[in-house]
């Protein structure tokens, strides 16, 4: 006879703050917990387990044949850790990505990085804090009717309103981009190998293009493309040059879909108008990357997908609300 007792393996290592909210979670819904143990084979600890929690940890087929009372595997992140469905689907073992609210750092940090650029946001900044000012310019007491407008004397500064942007993959980041757009009036498109139902574009306010359309159209291309062996290096030298020299390239992806020295290029040559870039081919940045030596990108470090600490509460209280839920005891 299957048990009844409910038990949640978290196969990654737990922080002192995380294991604080584990505990608590454990203690109000009755549900047993278990850490693995570091080195130790994930197979040998798996007796007696419903419910695996997982960030990284593979949860292979092995994995699954030594959990005979598992039904639920809970990827903290979607796409984060291999996980054999095959293997799963064959047990009937549920796969369900707990709530993660990293997807909403990430669309929000595209538009961040979109408003940084048109509005020139690191020169404004060092500039004013630098004290700078063009020629000619004098302090006054600000009134109604007397300000020094623009002292810098930066040219070129714009906004999204009207702006074409095109998106290069179309999950949940992607279509939370295209949603958050909307109040800045833009006209957005996308490409992605399958594409969306008609109803679904209608509600995000997207159009579908080919790839190649898509980048000589846009004024901002964005890439929102999950990683894999056929995409990889997808955007090379032959991308960029069809995109427009006005046109910005963001990518908050992964580094690894963009040839690093064909981007390089073609933000020298100018090209391109510039690059807002959260991630890279070297995380951290190698400090002798040629990226650091531009004046047209705005550089961050890997971090739009971070959130805070009320989401991970919540996203590991979901973890023993999800078993409790699926329990047959129910």
């Amino acid at each position: 006879m299957p048990q009844t007792r409910e038990v949640i393996l978290f196969a990654n290592p737990l922080t002192e703050t995380d294991l604080a909210v584990v505990e608590a979670a454990a203690a109000q819904t009755g549900v047993e917990f278990r850490v693995a143990a570091e080195g130790k084979p994930l197979t040998d600890q798996t007796a007696g387990v419903t419910a695996i929690v997982t960030h990284s940890a593979p949860i292979t087929a092995e994995v699954i044949a030594a959990a005979p009372d598992l039904r639920l595997i809970l990827p903290m992140e979607f796409g984060s850790a291999e996980i054999d469905r095959e293997a799963a689907d064959a047990r009937n073992v549920q796969v369900a990505t707990l709530i993660n609210l990293g997807w909403l750092g990430v669309s929000e940090h595209t538009i961040l990085l979109m408003l940084a650029l048109m509005k020139q946001l690191p020169a404004a900044h060092a500039g004013t804090m630098a004290g700078d000012r063009k020629p000619g310019v004098s302090e006054v007491k600000t009134t109604a009717r007397e300000y020094t407008f623009s002292w810098l004397g930066q040219e070129g500064l714009g906004w999204l309103y009207r702006k074409r942007l095109g998106l290069v993959g179309i999950g949940r980041i992607g279509r939370g981009v295209a949603e958050r757009t909307k109040a800045f009036g833009m006209r957005v498109r996308y490409y992605a190998p399958h594409r969306l139902d008609s109803a679904t574009e209608r509600e995000y306010g997207l159009e579908y293009s080919a790839l190649d359309d898509l980048l000589g159209w846009a004024d901002f291309v964005s890439v929102h493309a999950k990683l894999t062996p056929e995409n990889e290096r997808m955007f090379g030298a032959d991308a960029f040059a069809k995109m427009r020299p006005e046109a910005y390239f963001l990518n908050t992806a992964r580094g690894a879909l963009v040839e690093e020295a064909a981007l390089v290029a073609a933000l020298r040559s100018r090209s391109i108008a510039g690059a807002g870039l959260d991630v890279f081919d070297y995380e951290p940045m190698h400090r002798d990357s040629p990226l650091l030596t531009l004046d047209n990108v705005i550089l961050t470090p890997h971090s739009a997908g971070i959130f805070n600490d009320d989401a991970r509460v919540a996203q590991l209280r979901e973890a023993f609300d999800r078993v409790v839920e699926s329990s047959p005891a129910r």
